[in-house]
């Protein structure tokens, strides 16, 4: 059986961006993922998998 190939992973891990302008966004915080106004600044983000949509959360 053919394993899946391990193309696009990266794009579901957590990764550093910067965010210059304000945008509304999916934030993650421990409370779970809610659409928010995202402030310039730093972030960690992700694609999610059964949505597609990009996630961020708080670096720190």
């Amino acid at each position: 059986m053919d394993e899946p190939s391990n193309a696009g992973l990266d794009e579901y891990d957590w990764q550093p961006c910067s965010l210059i302008f304000p945008r509304i966004g999916k934030l993650m915080n421990r409370q779970g993922v809610h659409t928010r106004l995202l402030l310039p600044g730093s972030y960690f983000v992700r694609r999610s998998r059964s949505r597609g949509d990009r996630i961020y959360r708080v670096a720190r």
